[in-house]
């Protein structure tokens, strides 16, 4: 029902849930007696910045998309060399690389390919292009960790999927260790690290391809 009101789709509304649960977990009080800490958050300054970075994400996009031919449209016709909206992306993909460089070389890549072969984007879509690239990111991460560590891919991109950064252990986390294989890992990697260390470097790893490849990704 929300979707048909408003323009809202599962997958942000999923997305958006994620986020408030997060920062339940964040500002929960102690729950033991005594009195417990001050807590000087501005909820409504948090949200209206969530809410202003979407808006300039979504903008962006917008923009980029008038680059992209439609219908009949002849591409000449376009606004192609609209200096003023191509310098505005160019200034937004710049500005995102100081903070989130995976997101933004994944917008400039299509960018620069809208501009090299328009007519391959005919028809198409902005934000579901950029949501495709980000997953196919994504899942060659979840392969390729799944090939270094000698853990089962689907069972890692549950973890993935469903990782909260302020839990300690992860949702799938004990079901993954279970479809753990060490003795091909030892077999199959140059220098393996002992099987007392596995687990734990396992963890790190996944830990660290997630801050660094995987949650910029969902950023918008």
């Amino acid at each position: 029902m929300i979707g048909d009101v408003f323009a809202f789709d599962k997958k942000e509304i999923e997305h958006y849930h994620g986020k408030y649960k997060n920062a339940l977990i964040a500002i929960r009080p102690d729950p033991y007696p005594g009195p417990g800490p001050d807590f000087d958050i501005n909820i409504a300054y948090e949200l209206e910045s969530i809410k202003t970075e979407k808006i300039n994400y979504e903008y962006i996009l917008m923009l980029i998309q008038a680059f992209i031919p439609s219908g009949d449209d002849e591409y000449e016709l376009i606004a192609r060399e609209n200096e003023k909206a191509a310098t505005e992306v160019n200034r937004y993909i710049e500005n995102l690389s100081k903070d989130n460089l995976i997101l933004a070389t994944l917008m400039k890549s299509l960018w620069d390919d809208i501009h090299l072969n328009p007519e391959k984007y005919r028809d198409q879509n902005v934000s579901m292009l950029m949501e495709q690239l980000s997953d196919e990111a994504e899942r060659e991460k979840v392969a390729s960790f799944s090939n270094q560590w000698f853990v089962e891919e689907e069972t890692l991109a549950y973890v993935v999927a469903n990782y909260n950064l302020q839990k300690d252990k992860q949702s799938g986390e004990s079901e993954l260790k279970n479809t753990s294989d060490y003795q091909n890992y030892r077999e199959n990697t140059e220098q393996p690290v002992s099987k007392l260390r596995y687990w734990k470097e396992v963890r790190n790893n996944l830990d660290e391809m997630m801050k660094e490849n995987i949650l910029p990704l969902r950023e918008r």
